[in-house]
């Protein structure tokens, strides 16, 4: 009885993860930003995630220390859609890993945005039901 009661309770901890994941591709950048970061904080890992939690020097935290920034650099690669892990599959720290991202994705495109703008001034709310 044991044994299903923590099953079932592993497979609906499982089935919650993956109903709120998220995947970061290369349109979607801005928004699901904040929801990486949500899910560091959620987990007690931005802070190690962003570098702002820097190497114990007792040796006897730095394995516990070493184990955080596995989990927070595993949650930010499993966001990234499967296609464009590449950008940081060599990367083995979290903060090197944000770092990435925001450098390949976090690009402003100014023109585009210009071109939404007008698109938008152009609407006539009449067109709509």
């Amino acid at each position: 009885m044991e044994y299903l009661l923590s099953a079932s309770l592993a497979s609906v901890s499982v089935e919650m993860e993956s109903q709120y994941q998220v995947t970061l591709d290369s349109t979607n950048y801005f928004q699901r930003l904040s929801y990486i970061e949500d899910l560091l904080r959620s987990k007690g890992l931005y802070r190690i995630a962003t570098g702002q939690e820097k190497k114990p020097k007792d040796e006897d935290k730095v394995a516990k220390w070493e184990n955080r920034q596995d989990q927070a650099r595993g949650l930010i690669g499993m966001f990234i859609s499967p296609d464009l892990r590449f950008h940081i599959a060599e990367l083995d720290t979290p903060n090197e890993a944000l770092e990435q991202i925001t450098k390949v994705f976090g690009i402003k495109n100014e023109i585009r945005a210009h071109q939404l703008e007008n698109e938008l001034l152009t609407l006539d709310p009449n067109n709509f039901s």
